[in-house]
Parts: structure tokens; C-alpha cells; sequence
């Protein structure tokens, strides 16, 4: 191994090998991403080694690539960036190793930004990624399709920007004690057991206690993080409040926590059809869920969200790729032709023509290849 200097770990992209300090250490894996020049200026004076050729290579190629990266780049980009946040926590719950754990908040937030931009940049293109892609962990996929879904939904009800950045970051956060049981469960299909159950229901003030831990004094954020489980009519937890008691920024948590949960498939069952999840919701309104919250969804969503699977005239199984003016005709590309065989390429087709009308919401066909950036024009 090789001494590491500053320049050759670049802020804000993946490291391209394992870094050890003086003593062999670990001090970074392959792929976390380095976002500051403080903590790398931390890193060098601790003394930084690693496949310096390596490094350098990547380096150089990072540097030559200007393609601005997709949606989906950011999207991969934002993952592992969560999942080096989560990283700096410790199993016991409020513990956390420094100096990670010293501005934690403010990374925090740094990605909510970021999230705030990619949601901006092409909206479509994102929620096709919550409804197709479910390749990640669950305990870092979840909280960031959350947060996108609470800044769409908390944008259309025009929250003012940064109240919306407070409530993406406890979207993140909500779950935070709770992390290794929500991938145990993921998995898991026997039923809960007692301590699963206790530590479900206590994870909401759970979570809060370990933001608290790590220096998070919002009250946006905080509020949101300890009642994101509680329901209108009172018979949520983990204190039973309701109606007026539960804060707006809990309400968008509660609802974009449960849709992103039902189109999510596990090994026990597979996605809900984002319709059904729809139903689902507005039968709870005005009792679980907000009302005008539940509508607020379905307008920012469509009746054809972006990624839904959906069976044409023409007998074609197409993908929802772009919200258009009219809710019921969204602009689709055809996956599988009327004999049920897969096309090499998409093809492209306006649902407000007769020949192409949607007929209905279909499950997903596992069979055919899913290559979001040919979806959605992101081709190098």
C-alpha cells in the first residue's frame, strides 16, 4: 500500500478502493463517498493508504467524464451516501462512532438539498425509480423513496422549501433504532415476534432520542420523526394522538411512508398495484390519513403514476413513463407486443389516441428487462 494525499480522493464522489490508516485500519470501503474537504483534510492527517494507482485512475477518469450525471447516477449516488450516514451508528441505539457522528445533521440535510434538486430535475424519471426499482437495501431504498414522495407531495401543497428539506430529513431519520429489524423483516414471514412488536412501537421515540443524540434540535424535524406512525382517529402510536395533535409534516410522513410500504415488494408477498394502494388510501381519509392530503397524492401521482405497468387496446404491456395534461392519457413505452413477446427497444405511444387507450393497471412483468435510462431518454 501507498501513502494518500488530498488529491487524490475527490469530495463527493465514491472512493475507487479501500483505505486503511498507518496501523491497517479501516477507514473507508470502496464506493462510500468522502462529502466534505474537512473530512477529507481528517483523513489525511490521520494518515490515509491505499492502491494510489488506482485512486489516480479513477481520479482522472471522474475528471475527464462531463456527461452530467442521470437521475439514476444521483439517485445510486444518494443511496450510498445514506448508507455511509447510517454507517456511523453503532448497534446500542443513541451511540455513535466520531467523527462521523459530529455533523451528522448537517450531512443530513446536504442530502435532503440535493434530494430537494433531483426532484426538481426530472420528477417523472424519479417516480418511475420508486415504482420499478427495488434492487437496494430496504433499510436505506425505503427512507429515501419516502423523502422524495414527502417533498412531491409537501411541494404541491406549497410548504415553503425549507419546512420541506426539515421533513425530507425525518423521512430519512424515522426509522433510525430500527434499521437491521426493518432488513430482518424484509425478509422475514413468520409472524412478529414480542421483541420485533416492542421495538416497532417504540421506535418512533427511539429514533428521536438517538437524532437527539447526534446534536438535531428541529422542531419540524423532531415532531415529524416521533409521530410519522400516529393516525387522525387516534389509534396510532406511540401515543395515541389525534386529529389536530398531529403535525402537518407527520400527516405527508405517514402518507408517503405507507404508499412507498405497499407498492415495496417482499419476500412474503408481492407489490401492491399502485391503484389498490391508492384505494387504500382513500378509504382511510378523513379517519387514518389526511383527506386533503389523499388528494393531494392521487394529483401528484396521476391515476397512472410514472413506472406502473399498464395493458393497452392495441393489447400491448407498456410503461408509464410521463405525466401528462390529462390525467387518464400519460405518455407510455411498449415493452411487450399483443403476442406477448418482449421488444428489443421501447417504443413510444400517446394513450390519447383510441388505438393505445390505457385499459387498466397490470402487475409487473418479471420477465422483461428494466433499463430505466432507455425508459427515460437516459442513454449515453
Amino acid at each position: 500500500m501507498n501513502k494518500l494525499n488530498g488529491s487524490q480522493i475527490l469530495v463527493g464522489q465514491p472512493v475507487p478502493c479501500d483505505c486503511f490508516d498507518g496501523h491497517g485500519n479501516l477507514l473507508l470501503k470502496k464506493g462510500l463517498v468522502v462529502e466534505t474537504q474537512k473530512q477529507v483534510d481528517f483523513l489525511i492527517e490521520r494518515g490515509l493508504f491505499g492502491q494510489s494507482g488506482s485512486v489516480s485512475a479513477v481520479a482522472e477518469k471522474i475528471k475527464a467524464d462531463v456527461r452530467p450525471p442521470t437521475p439514476f447516477e444521483l439517485l445510486n449516488h444518494y443511496n450510498n451516501r445514506l448508507k455511509q450516514l447510517y454507517s456511523v451508528l453503532n448497534s446500542e441505539p443513541g451511540s455513535a462512532k466520531d467523527p462521523e457522528s459530529a455533523n451528522f445533521s448537517e450531512r443530513l440535510l446536504q442530502l435532503a438539498g440535493d434530494i430537494q434538486k433531483l426532484c426538481q430535475l426530472d420528477p417523472d424519471a424519479v417516480l418511475g425509480a420508486i415504482h420499478l426499482d427495488s434492487s437496494g437495501r430496504y433499510s436505506v431504498m425505503h427512507p429515501l423513496y419516502r423523502g422524495i414522495l414527502c417533498e412531491l407531495i409537501a411541494a404541491r401543497k406549497a410548504i415553503v422549501e425549507q419546512d420541506r428539506r426539515w421533513l425530507i430529513a425525518a423521512a430519512l431519520t424515522c426509522d433510525l433504532s430500527m434499521l437491521k429489524l426493518q432488513d430482518d423483516l424484509f425478509r422475514q414471514d413468520q409472524p412478529l415476534q414480542p421483541t420485533q412488536k416492542q421495538a416497532i412501537t417504540s421506535h418512533p421515540i427511539e429514533s428521536a432520542r438517538m437524532l437527539a443524540s447526534l446534536g438535531v434540535t428541529n422542531a419540524v424535524w423532531m415532531t415529524a420523526v416521533i409521530q410519522h406512525h400516529e393516525l387522525l382517529n387516534g389509534m396510532g402510536y406511540p401515543r395515541g394522538l389525534s386529529m389536530g395533535e398531529v403535525s402537518a409534516g407527520a400527516r405527508i410522513l405517514k402518507l408517503a411512508d405507507m404508499y412507498t410500504a405497499m407498492i415495496t415488494p417482499r419476500s412474503y408477498r408481492k407489490a401492491m398495484l399502485s391503484k389498490m394502494a391508492m384505494r387504500d388510501i382513500f378509504v382511510k381519509r378523513g379517519s387514518e390519513i389526511d383527506e386533503e392530503l389523499a388528494v393531494y397524492i392521487v394529483k401528484e401521482l396521476g391515476v397512472y403514476p410514472p413506472g406502473v405497468f399498464v395493458k393497452l387496446q392495441s393489447g400491448e404491456l407498456a410503461i408509464v413513463t410521463h405525466r401528462g395534461i390529462n390525467p387518464k392519457a400519460p405518455v407510455v413505452k411498449v415493452v411487450v407486443g399483443p403476442r406477448g413477446a418482449p421488444y428489443d427497444k421501447p417504443v413510444e405511444r400517446k394513450t390519447d389516441i383510441r388505438e393505445y387507450e390505457i385499459l387498466d393497471v397490470v402487475e409487473r412483468d418479471m420477465i422483461v428487462k428494466i433499463d430505466l435510462h432507455k425508459l427515460w431518454g437516459y442513454e449515453a
